[in-house]
């Protein structure tokens, strides 16, 4: 595929590079519609930023359509269209759940004290490669910030909830899902071949989605025990959205042809 890459003050080349992959549980790679040049690009052509390195790829404000996910993402779907943010941000951490994403405390593989990460920039952004291609792995962890309507909605359903029963909202890491992850982390180290790999990312995939089943169910039943069906019905339609990922989507990715592959 072509890429524009930054080859040093002055030298940007359209060079040809092979086509990006899933690498890891919760990476997608999208196709570019359309990428803008932000004044930041421009200061790296001039030399005026400093910290680059010959060879990355520029580029990191962009629109584009999905087309490989990882079996670990949740809320997307291979054919929608996004938008990816120019800073990269994990999501999870106090700053991101704070909405500060470019304060991001994970995301820059550099350390707490290197400042935000952002796709296509120097040395100590990352570096991570940008976004003027045909395609691009949007990275598994750090992530972007993109903007998906089913995601948002299932949180304002919770806080829908916190507000009917007069409750401040706030978020807080859950240790479950932490473990969750790392057991799936050390499962992917154990394979050997990737079809193996695939049958054990689904697996990982689909532990998430229980546990959040699980979680679902047991809120409401409370709700119903506490007779508030008010609050049952708007945590159901998540707790179905849960089940629809799980049922129609990995179960059956997993039963077509995946499982027969690992075995």
């Amino acid at each position: 595929m072509k890429v524009v890459v930054w080859h040093g003050v002055g030298g940007l080349r359209l060079d040809d590079v092979p086509d990006p992959k899933i690498e890891q549980l919760t990476g997608a790679v999208i196709r570019l519609i359309a990428s803008a040049i932000c004044g930041t690009d421009l200061h790296f052509v001039r030399g005026t930023f400093t910290g680059m390195k010959a060879g990355i790829i520029l580029g990191h404000e962009d629109i584009g359509i999905i087309e490989q996910l990882g079996p670990m993402v949740r809320n997307f779907d291979v054919g929608d269209r996004v938008v990816v943010c120019s800073t990269i941000a994990c999501g999870t951490c106090s700053y991101c759940r704070a909405g500060y994403y470019a304060q991001c405390d994970n995301a820059n593989p550099n350390g707490l004290s290197a400042g935000t990460s952002f796709f296509g920039g120097p040395a100590d952004t990352g570096p991570v490669n940008g976004l003027q291609a045909e395609r691009a792995r949007i990275p598994p962890m750090p992530r972007p910030r993109w903007s998906r309507c089913r995601r948002k909605n299932q949180v304002k359903r919770l806080e829908h909830v916190f507000q009917m029963h007069g409750q401040p909202v706030k978020g807080v890491d859950c240790a479950a899902m932490d473990g969750i992850l790392s057991e799936a982390k050390e499962i992917m180290g154990d394979c050997d071949g990737p079809k193996v790999r695939d049958a054990a990312m689904l697996s990982a995939a689909q532990a998430v989605e229980h546990y959040e089943i699980t979680r679902y169910g047991s809120l409401i039943a409370y709700a119903e025990e506490l007779r508030r069906p008010d609050c049952a019905g708007v945590l159901r339609q998540t707790l179905e959205e849960e089940k629809a990922t799980d049922n129609k989507k990995l179960t059956q990715i997993a039963e077509s042809r995946v499982n027969s592959r690992a075995a």
